[in-house]
C-alpha cells in the first residue's frame, strides 16, 4: 500500500495597534503571512514522513528525545520511523509550566539548536516552528533533543516532526 504525505507549514501574524479619539479610531494594522507546501517525496521541499509525540512530564522531569526514530516509536500510520532529515519541527508547550529545549547530552541535534550546550527557553502556553524545506537538517545517526521541565508541576509537550525516510 503506497504512503504519500502532503504538508503546508504556515506562519501568520495579524496585529490591530489602535489609538481611540473622541471621534475616530487610528488603527494601524500589520498582516504578515509565509506559508511553504512541500510535496509527498524525498527531494528539495519535499518530506514523506510524519510523526506527532504528546510528552507528559513530571515536576522538573528531564527527557532525552530520538529524534530519528521518533523515540523509538511509530509514525501516525503505524509504521517504524528511520529519518535521513528533519524539513520540519514543532514544539508546543501545552500547559503552564516552562521548558528548556536543547541538544541531548549524547548524540545531541544540532540543527535548530547550533552548539551542544545551547537551549531554547519555551514558557508556559509558547511554540516554536521551524523548518528546513529544501535539504532539511540532515540525520545519518540516532540524534537526540533534551527537554526538561523547569516546573514544580507535572506537564505536556507536543512535538510534531516533517521529515524524509
Amino acid at each position: 500500500m503506497a504512503r504519500s504525505l502532503t504538508t503546508t507549514i504556515t506562519l501568520a501574524i495579524l496585529a490591530d495597534y489602535l489609538q481611540t479619539g473622541d471621534l475616530s479610531t487610528a488603527r494601524d494594522r500589520t498582516e504578515f503571512t509565509a506559508s511553504k507546501a512541500l510535496a509527498s517525496g524525498t527531494g528539495a521541499d519535499q518530506a514523506n514522513r510524519a510523526y506527532a509525540l504528546k510528552l507528559t512530564f513530571t515536576a522538573l522531569e528531564n527527557k532525552t528525545i530520538n529524534l530519528k526514530t521518533a523515540n523509538g516509536g511509530e509514525d501516525n500510520l503505524g509504521q517504524a520511523v528511520n529519518l535521513s532529515a528533519i524539513k520540519a519541527i514543532l514544539i508546543k508547550n501545552a500547559g503552564d509550566e516552562a521548558y528548556e529545549i536543547g541538544a541531548a547530552a549524547s548524540n545531541p541535534w544540532l540543527g535548530l539548536i547550533d552548539g551542544a550546550d545551547d537551549q531554547i527557553n519555551l514558557p508556559n502556553g509558547a511554540a516554536i516552528l521551524a523548518h528546513a524545506p529544501e535539504a532539511g537538517w540532515p540525520i545519518t545517526t540516532d540524534v537526540n533533543l533534551r527537554i526538561e521541565n523547569k516546573s514544580a508541576t507535572a506537564g505536556e509537550v507536543h512535538l510534531v516532526v516533517i521529515g524524509v525516510e
